[in-house]
């Protein structure tokens, strides 16, 4: 009833498929906006944590010469035989000893070590990871590594973790006029600071300051209001707190210079 026609067969292949203009093509330089809904932003798209919980257990700290707290226990081996490294890993199991009541199965607890001392302010702490309790036999347990912050070694100090409070669409907002801070030390062996350094300010949580605060160093000498660098916290003790560096002219930051609050966490 029907005969086959070579010819139209022929027209359909030669027949050019409909193709995206070059200009509506995706590229991997596009903005995404699938969190875009006519020309409003998705909720999802504003939540964000301004200190992610990592960088907190992550901060190190100042223990003053006066109020030094004696750590919970000490990393002692690995678990279940030699280990040919010297360095904990991430899900290694070691066997810690405890000087105290020793914490419960599932109990989460930091892990750090003495970095250094600042003369005249104390010594400067920093985390080595953080660890999870398994098993407990005694005044002892086995724990396994579940992150690492630095080189974790054998006779690294355990205390609880520190307190995270910060949600998921925190923020800080501008404040007029706030308290001023002094730059006391800094975390890290440079002489010279760059962005990313952690410094130590003379105010802490006794004083009303929170993580995800931001102070501004103004220098006086500039013009008013020249703001020549930027701090955040990200992790206080009762009398002092420690401040990532976010921006910086020059090398401005040092010893006894003086910081003002500018965004504070609501």
């Amino acid at each position: 009833c029907c005969r086959w026609d070579p010819h139209s067969r022929r027209q359909q292949q030669q027949t050019p498929r409909q193709q995206t203009p070059m200009k509506d093509q995706p590229t991997i330089f596009r903005q995404d906006t699938s969190l875009v809904r006519g020309r409003v932003v998705r909720g999802e798209a504003a939540l964000y944590n301004p200190v992610p919980q990592g960088l907190v257990w992550a901060a190190p700290w100042v223990e003053r010469i006066a109020q030094s707290v004696e750590p919970l226990g000490r990393l002692d081996a690995f678990a279940g035989g030699a280990s040919m490294s010297e360095t904990a890993r991430t899900y290694d199991r070691l066997r810690v000893s405890f000087t105290g009541a020793v914490p419960a199965v599932g109990t989460r607890l930091q892990t750090y070590r003495r970095e250094k001392s600042i003369d005249n302010v104390g010594e400067v702490m920093r985390p080595t990871g953080t660890v999870d309790v398994a098993e407990v036999t005694g005044d002892s347990a086995i724990v396994v590594v579940s992150h690492e912050y630095a080189r974790m070694t054998m006779g690294d100090f355990l205390r609880p973790l520190p307190e995270y409070s910060v949600k998921l669409g925190d923020s800080a907002a501008p404040v007029e006029g706030g308290p001023r801070a002094m730059v006391m030390g800094f975390a890290g062996l440079n002489v010279l600071q760059d962005v990313g350094g952690v410094a130590f300010l003379d105010q802490g949580a006794d004083d009303g300051v929170n993580i995800g605060d931001e102070y501004e160093y103004l220098n006086p000498t500039a013009g008013a209001g020249v703001v020549e660098g930027r701090v955040q916290v990200i992790g206080t003790t009762a009398s002092m707190a420690a401040a990532r560096i976010l921006s910086m002219d020059d090398a401005v930051f040092h010893e006894g210079v003086v910081v003002r609050l500018a965004r504070k966490m609501r």
